[in-house]
């Protein structure tokens, strides 16, 4: 069980989903991180992503593909 706080625009649950994909460490900028617990802000528009890991971007991807697939699934029945 994760005791997430909400989020938004770049914070831990986008922020941990990206980790996840980047494999090459090209798309976090991990200088920017620090700037971006303090909140969002006008200049950052982006929110805490403090506590995010590739791992808990895993989970979060499964989760949502998961979803997805059972959905379409579905929406393939024969009605």
């Amino acid at each position: 069980e994760q005791k997430l706080r909400p989020g938004g625009h770049a914070a831990v649950g986008e922020t941990s989903q990206v980790m996840f994909l980047d494999e090459g460490r090209k798309w976090i900028r991990d200088d920017k991180l620090a700037v971006a617990k303090a909140g969002p802000t006008a200049e950052t528009g982006v929110n805490d992503p403090s506590g995010a890991t590739p791992e808990l971007g895993k989970v979060l991807l499964d989760f949502k593909i998961n979803s997805a697939v059972e959905q379409i699934r579905q929406l393939s029945k024969p009605q």
